[in-house]
């Protein structure tokens, strides 16, 4: 038997209500640059043995699916901002779990410094050069995936956000085995 989602993921609700505001903003974003934006209906399941029924069908969706992640502690403006913070370890994009289970795959991630004026884009066809990253002290100690920052874009969220500005992939989501 599992132990219940407030011991495997104590702050999971938390962090999905917390997730609201960057969610939004990048919304806000890509409808002031001319794109017709659809935010699923969020459903917060009532404990671990739901998963199935309350899925994630992705934080916003413009013709293709797209995370958008907060992160309240990374301070950056510029890839070279993101050089400094992240040193060569690369971005960490999400857990391995979640990108295991997305159905479809996201186009992209699009990645919200603290203050939500700018947002580091990593696209999902870079996958193949992506690393696998085992957290010691992270909230949630599950595998991650890192991104080198030669496959990050850095943009403005400050006049709206046009898909155009997020490099088109040519051709579908790049598929490997995961990494070791």
């Amino acid at each position: 038997m599992k132990p219940p989602l407030d011991v495997t993921d104590p702050t999971f609700i938390r962090d999905l209500r917390a997730s609201k505001p960057s969610v939004a903003r990048v919304a806000l974003a890509l409808w002031s640059g001319g794109h017709t934006v659809t935010l699923p209906a969020v459903h917060e399941r009532p404990d671990e043995t739901a998963i199935a029924e309350f899925g994630d069908a992705g934080d916003l969706h413009v013709l293709q699916r797209i995370e958008v992640k907060h992160r309240p502690a990374l301070h950056f403006t510029t890839r070279e901002d993101l050089t400094r913070i992240c040193g060569g370890d690369g971005l960490t994009i999400d857990s391995v779990r979640k990108w295991q289970r997305a159905d479809p795959k996201p186009y992209a991630y699009v990645i919200c410094n603290g203050s939500l004026t700018h947002a580091a884009i990593v696209l999902s066809a870079s996958f193949a050069a992506w690393t696998l990253y085992h957290p010691d002290a992270f909230r949630r100690a599950q595998p991650h995936y890192r991104c080198p920052l030669t496959h990050v874009h850095v943009v403005s969220l400050a006049h709206g956000l046009r898909v155009a500005a997020i490099p088109p992939r040519g051709g579908g989501v790049a598929e490997r085995s995961p990494p070791r």
